[in-house]
């Protein structure tokens, strides 16, 4: 696990960017350790945050390092039993989770939110979604509601370290047939394909 960090650099005792004169590059190297293969044929367990994430915030599109809200967010889940939290954004329309985008499906269809709506343009998501096109789904940026949350067959989670995380309770509802669905398994598949081939 890579992670790599640009700062404005060092500047005066006064926060102010302008008197930073020189950036500063760090770089954090980490072993990790994949989920096994039982987590996702069990899925997440999620609930819907009490958070919300601000679609007008120029922080929301952002990938920063203040963390506070999403650890918040997580604590949230992690303290009901859960793995994640969804997040609405002020107008109750579906962002992320505290770490993911995030898909929902019905039959041939694809919905993830757009990108006005409060999310990361996350790399991961960008990969599913032209992964997706390619498998002839009917693919949709859009405004998605919590009613669709909980009428989807299929929803799953994508962000760089858990790949594709496929969701099966969401409040306590289990979404679909309560198991990995078959779009959630094929797209998981062609994005590891797509990694081997990357790092062969």
């Amino acid at each position: 696990r890579v992670r790599i960090y640009i700062t404005s650099g060092e500047g005066g005792n006064i926060p102010d960017v302008r008197s930073c004169k020189k950036p500063v590059i760090l770089i954090k190297a980490i072993q990790y350790a994949p989920l096994s293969a039982a987590v996702y044929e069990k899925g997440y367990r999620v609930i819907v945050s009490s958070f919300h994430r601000l679609s007008g915030s120029i922080l929301s599109g952002m990938k920063t390092a203040n963390y506070m809200e999403s650890l918040l967010v997580k604590k949230e889940a992690l303290d009901s039993g859960c793995q994640d939290a969804i997040l609405l954004n002020e107008n109750e329309m579906v962002a992320e989770t505290s770490s993911s985008n995030i898909f929902i499906a019905w039959g041939n269809s694809l919905k993830t939110p757009r990108l006005g709506n409060g999310i990361l343009p996350g790399i991961t998501r960008a990969v599913v979604l032209k992964l997706a096109f390619e498998s002839g789904l009917d693919v949709t940026e859009t405004d998605i509601t919590l009613s669709e949350i909980f009428s989807a067959t299929e929803i799953f989670i994508t962000n760089s370290l858990i790949e594709l995380m496929p969701v099966t309770i969401v409040n306590d509802k289990i979404v679909g047939a309560g198991f990995p669905g078959v779009i959630t398994r094929n797209l998981a598949e062609g994005y590891r394909a797509l990694i081997n081939q990357e790092i062969a």
